[in-house]
């Protein structure tokens, strides 16, 4: 991780998988409370993996965060609350808004918005241990500020007041980037040591264009991100891994120029091109997150050679970068194709590729995987 940061040579792919809220499983079913698993996520309950169940990923990396139980999902109708009050439904295998605590409500109100504590944190012990090999990534304990503003207020109804009523859009912002702050604080606080990577997600685009425009991003969400990467860098002072969803381009350079070291994007959002975002972001940010894991294992299981090129002049076009996917993994994508891309992935010699020999170090790739050419 630091010779990647550091911009100097390394012979093999870093892999996360299956770690953070960025690379996590995406739940097979409907989340049952009391079963015993722990969440990274409690609204979109990302399980937390064992040590052994990472390993069998083929992930390099873990994860430190707090450990969320699941919800208290009503069996009757599939409803359930979060930590903010925002009411949710699982509907379609995935959770959906249905009333948010803030709608309609005046100032006052909002800056005394309560968000429950964070629970316990997971995987401290890996931080107190000096020999370590793994790369440990502290994972979000809040959502970013738009998304958190969204879930808070309500989608259309924070447009509205990012359109129509500044001192309330205002107000929502200063709350939500309150609430994150001091997750951030208690959680960074509570560390042993300092992890290797520190995530913030904020998905402040859908895929064709930004949620709000590049000016109202300047005024309303720039400056209160820069206070929240103040307050993690003055808890911890390991590098941060930004995530954003969607079209970002518009506003990449701001959010570089706050100081982030590791960049998780949607390759395929419009201007997010792999080649796009590195030309954008110059040779020293370090990519995360823009291979498709379970396109390339399918691309190995049929000996797709054109598609694994094309996964290689991604890593050359992109690097530098760690070898994560991108979203996190489908349900529906068996563990052993994940395994099969991440086998692929740690064999592949990294000077050779970067120096354009992407067909030998394929056919290297192969072979010692004993895959047929």
């Amino acid at each position: 991780m630091a010779a990647l940061l550091a911009g100097r040579p390394v012979d093999r792919l870093l892999v996360d998988v299956g770690t953070s809220t960025l690379t996590a499983l995406r739940p097979r079913e409907r989340p049952v409370p009391g079963g015993g698993r722990a969440y990274g996520d409690p609204v979109m309950h990302l399980p937390l993996l064992s040590p052994a169940e990472l390993d069998a990923l083929g992930a390099q990396t873990r994860r430190v965060g707090p450990a969320f139980a699941g919800a208290a999902i009503d069996p009757d109708e599939d409803g359930f609350t979060d930590r903010d009050g925002v009411s949710w439904i699982w509907a379609d295998g995935e959770p959906a808004p249905l009333d948010h605590p803030l709608a309609g409500a005046g100032i006052g109100a909002i800056a005394r918005a309560p968000r429950a504590p964070l629970p316990p944190l997971a995987g401290t012990g890996l931080l107190a241990d000096p020999a370590r090999e793994q790369v440990i990534v502290a994972d979000v304990p809040s959502p970013g500020l738009i998304d958190t503003a969204f879930r808070l207020r309500g989608y259309y109804e924070l447009l509205d007041d990012t359109a129509e009523r500044w001192p309330v859009a205002n107000a929502v912002f200063d709350r939500a980037a309150d609430l994150i702050a001091r997750d951030y604080r208690q959680m960074l606080s509570a560390l042993p040591g300092a992890p290797d990577l520190i995530v913030y997600g904020d998905d402040l685009a859908h895929r064709t264009g930004l949620y709000l425009s590049g000016e109202r991003f300047a005024f309303f969400l720039r400056p209160r991100m820069a206070r929240l990467f103040s307050v993690i860098r003055t808890a911890c002072p390991a590098p941060l891994l930004f995530h954003s969803c969607g079209a970002i381009r518009p506003i990449l350079g701001q959010i570089l120029a706050l100081g982030v070291r590791v960049l998780n994007f949607e390759p395929e959002a419009s201007g997010m091109a792999i080649a796009e975002v590195r030309a954008a972001a110059g040779p020293d940010i370090v990519f995360h997150g823009v291979l498709d894991f379970p396109g390339l294992a399918a691309a190995l299981r049929r000996q797709n050679r054109d598609r694994l090129m094309a996964t290689l002049d991604d890593i050359v076009v992109g690097w530098p970068m760690i070898a994560a996917p991108r979203d996190n993994i489908p349900a529906q994508c068996p563990h052993a194709d994940i395994r099969l891309a991440t086998a692929f992935l740690e064999t592949l010699d990294v000077p050779r590729l970067l120096a354009g020999d992407l067909a030998g170090v394929l056919d290297d790739a192969l072979a010692a995987m004993l895959l047929p050419e």
